[in-house]
């Protein structure tokens, strides 16, 4: 029997899946995520720019990695599509599975690679033009070098080696917008999608209450700044829940709520159909989160994004937000949230979830999951809504609001007593020699008022 021969069109593969992430600055994720499965213990991330030739101002940016290194075999892998062969390592959990994320590495125009196994070799890999190669449909053909030529070629594009081991990956003139992507990879930018977005803000130590370890040492360095900096690991959650009724009068007597902050933490919850999710959820109140999270807009001024953008329900893997699903808060099965809890931050992780190839999406999940997860956030939320200490506190604040309420109608009786026992009672003689009484007007309209009767 015959058989039809399977061909697939590799150069126009790579060409898609390059294109397939729809933010730059997702290029610092996948970096991450390798030096992680890489086993590194340091990372330096460096966003400069660089005045090419023709006068254009572009964005280069350079990883660099402690990782056990490539050697021949894995970096023509590297620059492969679909290897994804990475050796296990005690107590850290391996993210990367497609063998897909580097290839957003192929829009830079020009893509250096220096990296270095323990006991092997410096190996070197050069791909010029490579944005203009993939856009053509070509398969990429970088040229390697190996051992002394390795380190000629290294020496002669200025490239920084690896140490003992490790990779060093250098991209110029990244993504055709290279220009305008220079302040969008500045400091707080960077900083606040590595913390919202990558392992390294993973919050599985906050949801399972463990001590928090990073994985290794993250030192970043935007566009405009000279040196590098080092990176507090974790999302930024804040660190104690603050309900306590007079301490947070403290900060706005008249409006303490603005300042109610308290995570629900419910780490390996059972959902049906036998999968388990972990979720962390934060309930806070507006100026709590604006004083915790700088990079929110504030009045549609300044910021990264509006809190619209980024609050609701996040769906996980990795201890990572993945997708958001901020509709399942309007849905009708949903727990009516009230007030200033209607917005809270939800974090729902479940290690079942199948991402898409740019990890933008669950959607290679199934529906049975899906559906069962949503369902176990909304029994969660109801749940929440029953918490005492939240129920204790929204109580207290009522009650301070109807006092403050009873306070406000009683000074305003008295003023109007005050007024009502100042007025003068007149008494003027109308023709025809009827009396006529009446309070002595202290207002323009009052008396209006007044000769709009006496007219009658």
């Amino acid at each position: 029997m015959a058989t039809l021969p399977v061909d697939v069109n590799v150069g126009k593969e790579i060409a898609e899946i390059s294109s397939d992430f729809a933010n730059p600055i997702e290029v610092v994720r996948e970096a991450l995520h390798n030096a992680h499965d890489a086993g590194a213990t340091e990372v330096r991330i460096r966003a400069v720019t660089q005045r090419l030739p023709d006068a254009r101002r572009v964005l280069n940016l350079e990883f660099i990695d402690d990782g056990f290194g490539m050697n021949e075999n894995v970096l023509a892998k590297f620059f492969g599509l679909g290897f994804s062969d990475k050796p296990s390592i005690p107590g850290r959990r391996l993210i990367g599975f497609k063998g897909h994320g580097t290839k957003i590495y192929y829009q830079s125009q020009d893509l250096f690679v220096a990296s270095k196994t323990l006991d092997g070799p410096l190996v070197v890999a050069v791909l010029r033009n490579a944005r203009t190669k993939i856009n053509q449909k070509q398969i990429p053909d970088p040229e390697y070098f190996i051992g002394p030529e390795a380190e000629n070629a290294a020496k002669a594009n200025h490239l920084n080696l690896p140490r003992e081991q490790g990779t060093v990956v250098r991209l110029v003139d990244f993504t055709p917008d290279s220009s305008r992507l220079i302040d969008g990879f500045k400091k707080v930018n960077l900083e606040n999608y590595i913390r919202w977005f990558t392992v390294y803000g993973s919050f599985e130590h906050v949801v399972r209450k463990a001590t928090p370890t990073p994985p290794f040492k993250l030192y970043l360095q935007g566009t405009g700044d000279e040196h590098e900096s080092l990176v507090d690991f974790g999302h930024p959650l804040p660190p104690t829940d603050s309900t306590d009724l007079k301490s947070l009068k403290k900060h706005d007597d008249r409006r303490p709520f603005n300042y109610f902050s308290k995570l629900f933490r419910f780490p390996q919850y059972e959902i049906e159909d036998g999968y388990s999710i972990d979720v962390l959820m934060l309930f806070e109140g507006r100026r709590a989160r604006l004083d915790r999270d700088k990079c929110i807009s504030r009045q549609r001024a300044g910021g990264l994004y509006t809190e619209e953008e980024r609050y609701g329900i996040w769906l996980c893997k990795d201890f990572i937000p993945v997708e958001r699903r901020f509709e399942w808060l309007l849905d009708d099965e949903c727990p009516h949230l009230t007030g200033d809890l209607g917005r809270p931050l939800v974090f729902v992780n479940s290690q079942d979830f199948q991402l898409i190839a740019n990890r933008g999406s669950v959607g290679n999940s199934s529906q049975q999951l899906l559906s069962a997860t949503r369902a176990g956030v909304f029994r969660l939320l109801e749940q929440v809504q029953d918490d005492k200490e939240l129920e204790r506190f929204l109580n207290e604040y009522q009650e301070d609001l109807f006092s403050r309420q009873r306070e406000k109608d009683q000074k305003a009786l008295v003023r109007r007593i005050e007024r009502f026992n100042t007025k003068h009672l007149c008494t003027i003689t109308l023709p025809g020699g009827k009396a006529f009484e009446f309070f002595e007007p202290k207002r323009e309209i009052t008396f209006f008022g007044l000769l709009s009767q006496l007219q009658v």
